[in-house]
């Protein structure tokens, strides 16, 4: 998606429009069926027709496939925990998902990087991993709002907004990182970056 802005003599206002970054619509069908269960129990791969993340397998071949192919290609990272953040930094993403525990150099890393995040915070508090460091990301990278698994919550970027403002926090700024932005800066993002956080 590209959109370039020209001059009008309109006096309208146009805003983009709230995307969701990251969503496993498919698991809307089983919304009872993860009940009590944890977060490993609740997005095991199903006869190892899928992965989440990085430390659920090897993904270099797969990841050449998509560099070569010019398509994007995202991990979920830091979700559990922070083990999985290296490995999935290995692999150049386009984009990382849920980043709920990243240790100051991944963060360092994530920055150096610039490689955008989506995350997920409805949907880390419902599974009980806790919540990601929004404001901190937001000091360094594209951060892209996202609903998560259907399953757990609905798709609404509103409730999501609403959850990030009351959980999202802010945090001190470092020294010389610029202004943090808003909310709705977050949930515009996706549709700012278009295809890029896809």
């Amino acid at each position: 998606m590209h959109v370039e802005g020209t001059m009008t003599d309109s006096d309208a206002t146009v805003r983009p429009a709230f995307a969701n970054a990251h969503t496993h619509i498919g698991d809307s069908v089983a919304k009872e069926a993860g009940a009590g269960l944890s977060l490993d129990d609740l997005v095991a791969p199903p006869d190892g027709l899928g992965t989440s993340g990085a430390r659920d397998d090897d993904f270099a071949e797969r990841r050449r496939a998509t560099r070569e192919a010019g398509k994007p290609f995202g991990s979920h990272a830091g979700e559990r925990d922070p083990h999985d953040h290296t490995p999935a930094l290995g692999l150049d993403p386009t984009v990382l998902v849920h980043v709920v525990h990243p240790e100051p150099e991944r963060l360092d890393r994530i920055e150096r990087d610039a490689v955008p995040v989506v995350v997920c915070p409805r949907s880390n508090l419902v599974t009980g991993v806790g919540t990601p460091p929004i404001a901190d990301l937001l000091e360094r990278t594209t951060v892209a709002l996202d609903t998560g698994n259907v399953m757990l919550d609905s798709p609404s970027m509103s409730r999501e907004m609403e959850s990030v403002a009351k959980v999202g926090g802010r945090r001190r700024r470092r020294a010389g990182a610029p202004p943090g932005r808003g909310v709705g800066s977050v949930a515009r993002r996706r549709a700012e970056t278009g295809r890029r956080t896809a």
